[in-house]
């Protein structure tokens, strides 16, 4: 999201409204803090909105449908698990860990050597 200054002053206005509030628990601070966290809402909300509608702005054209495929790729590269390191696997590919001991607790504990 591309961060403007309008966004960035009404972020500080709550972080300081909730400051307050959280100083004195007044109940009017509290109020004025909700007043103040619902326009921040609103304003992140129509960012967000200007951000992605200048993104997509140049979907039809061939550097927009290339930038569109690599965002694409890049979500799917990072929704994929981690499977491990090489650096606990042998020449074969097979993990080395050796099993412990079981705590009292049920903790496991492995050794990887």
């Amino acid at each position: 999201m591309v961060v403007n200054d309008s966004v960035e002053a009404v972020l500080a206005e709550k972080k300081e409204a909730y400051k307050v509030w959280q100083r004195t628990a007044a109940a009017t601070d509290k109020h004025i803090y909700r007043q103040i966290n619902n326009r921040a809402k609103k304003v992140v909300t129509k960012a967000k909105e200007d951000a992605w509608r200048v993104w997509s702005e140049d979907l039809e054209s061939t550097a927009g449908q290339q930038k569109m495929f690599k965002m694409a790729k890049q979500m799917r590269k990072d929704q994929k698990d981690v499977l491990g390191s090489n650096f606990i696997k042998d020449a074969g590919g097979q993990l080395k860990w050796n099993l412990l001991k079981c705590r009292k607790d049920g903790e496991v504990i492995l050794k990887i050597y």
